[in-house]
């Protein structure tokens, strides 16, 4: 008797609730899927969004090695004061010949000349290098969105500063150079005009 008054009971209250928990359910989960579109955007757009980034072009730039330049702008200075041939125009201990004007005309002062115009040369190169340079391409490709042109980009800056850099050391090889080669001529002509002069009684 009672399991049949409960039957009942429930039989009657079933229709109500049941629709009530339907129209309840619907809310709840328009309102998770907003949340978590609004809490985890990039996650939702990421697959979307994955493929465009990684196949995204990149403006062309080619890395070329600047080593023939450098080598190009060494040949101009070392052609005349170099190591090689230094103690023997500039010995700096070894007295003046009697005819100190042949070596000085014929052999030092030519040498010296080389230097300073080799010197002066590479300092003109580089600078008319230094006035077309045009980084535009590469900052196109930082400045890009997609994660292969970003990481091509900083790779391209990389190598430019790379580049940058070995001319810099080219260039404060140059100054070395024109201040030793000008510092051991000093030297030389202050040293062996003081010396007596080669062969004795000349």
């Amino acid at each position: 008797m009672l399991a049949a008054v409960v039957l009942a009971a429930t039989a009657a209250w079933a229709p109500s609730a049941w629709a009530q928990l339907a129209v309840s359910d619907a809310p709840v989960e328009a309102a998770t899927a907003d949340m978590d579109q609004k809490q985890f955007p990039a996650l939702i757009t990421q697959d979307t969004n994955t493929a465009t980034s990684l196949t995204t072009t990149t403006q062309s730039s080619t890395y070329s090695s600047n080593s023939g330049t450098i080598s190009s702008l060494d040949q101009a200075l070392f052609s005349g004061v170099n190591s090689q041939n230094d103690s023997e125009l500039l010995p700096v201990t070894q007295g003046l010949p009697c005819d100190s004007y042949t070596p000085m005309v014929t052999q030092i002062a030519p040498a010296l000349r080389n230097t300073y115009l080799g010197a002066i040369a590479v300092a003109q190169q580089q600078e008319t290098e230094l006035q077309g340079e045009d980084f535009t391409t590469i900052a196109s490709n930082m400045q890009a969105p997609a994660e292969l042109a970003a990481t091509q980009g900083v790779g391209q800056g990389t190598l430019a500063i790379v580049q940058e850099l070995r001319l810099l050391r080219q260039q404060m090889d140059t100054l070395i150079l024109v201040i030793a080669v000008d510092k051991l001529h000093q030297l030389d002509a202050n040293v062996r005009s003081k010396m007596p002069r080669q062969g004795g009684g000349c």
